[in-house]
């Protein structure tokens, strides 16, 4: 009887993270992914269903406040870990389950943050939709704290049913200093896996995201040569001959004749070979511009997609020197 009280125990369940990484912070967050698949452990889809905040390269007042908010959606027992770089998230990490063995049963989180206000739910309103039927409004935040999602990204969308029908961007987290992780003319192979597993992770093909995010670890640890070189290509190919996923991405986030199919089949040729032609598209300033008209009119599982088929660096964002973003 013993035994079986331990196995349930908290230290030995496995930890459901939730990450919330600010721009920049890219060597960090793919370290917290590698952690994560290392040990199985569990990478949470919202604060709800997370035991454990993961702040990656937070620095800045606006960031900070949301990591507060998820921290008091947490169910307890939960903990929250900070993570500067991607040199701490092993030492960080590895103390989680006895962060939240210590936790267990001491809080009540309710609907609160961590000042003790109530949260501010969205309400609905109501107004007429397309067809002139009266359905409710609700306005409600995408991100930044959304697995798959750009870093610092926040979509203020309003909803009508299950269709956005208008939407604001704005970005969070930009400290002055920061720069890509994903340096012009570096690291290409590996930034065009990590974007196809992103889009391939919000399309439901789970299993290939991981190997994508295989191969890309493999790429910046530096193994490459002809046979990552034919591992990336097969697993290309394979993503290519999927009809399922390629319906599914087709017309998506299309931008200068390019939808999201075409944007992933580009990343898998370039990430097979990086010495081969860029492809076109939007930088980061226009990405943003463009995206609440990407998803405006569409389903919030389409408005991931698009969103998702960018490839959005927000640290390659100038930082405004005449208004400081870091309170």
């Amino acid at each position: 009887m013993d035994l079986i009280r331990h196995v349930r125990g908290p230290a030995f369940a496995r930890p459901r993270l939730l990450p919330l990484a600010a721009p920049g912070a890219t060597a960090a967050r793919i370290a917290v992914e590698r952690f994560v698949r290392d040990r199985h452990w569990t990478i949470a889809g919202s604060a709800a269903a997370a035991d454990v905040l993961v702040e990656i390269g937070v620095r800045t007042a606006d960031l900070s406040h949301v990591a507060d908010v998820l921290g008091g959606q947490l169910p307890a027992p939960s903990t929250r870990v900070a993570v500067a770089d991607d040199g701490e998230v092993t030492a960080r990490l590895a103390a989680v389950p006895g962060l939240l063995e210590a936790d267990h049963g001491d809080r009540d989180h309710g609907d609160r943050d961590h000042s003790g206000r109530e949260l501010e739910l969205p309400m609905a309103d109501r107004a007429e939709d397309r067809d002139g039927l009266k359905l409710d409004v609700l306005r409600v935040p995408l991100g930044p704290a959304l697995p798959h999602w750009p870093a610092g990204l926040r979509l203020d969308v309003t909803l009508q049913g299950d269709v956005i029908q208008r939407a604001g961007a704005d970005v969070l987290g930009l400290a002055q200093g920061v720069t890509s992780f994903w340096l012009p003319g570096e690291r290409v192979a590996a930034r065009r896996l990590d974007a196809a597993a992103h889009l391939i992770d919000v399309a439901g093909w789970h299993a290939m995201a991981a190997r994508c995010r295989l191969l890309r670890d493999r790429v910046l640890t530096g193994q490459w040569g002809f046979a990552l070189a034919h591992d990336i290509a097969r697993a290309g190919a394979r993503i290519e001959r999927s009809r399922l996923l390629r319906a599914g991405l087709r017309g998506v986030g299309e931008v200068a004749g390019v939808d999201a199919a075409g944007r992933l089949r580009r990343w898998l040729a370039q990430a097979a070979n990086p010495a081969g032609p860029t492809p076109p598209g939007p930088g980061a300033e226009e990405a943003v511009e463009r995206l609440p008209g990407l998803v405006t009119g569409t389903e919030i599982a389409v408005a991931r997609l698009a969103v998702a088929s960018m490839d959005l660096d927000l640290a390659e964002l100038a930082v405004p020197t005449t208004a400081a973003r870091d309170g």
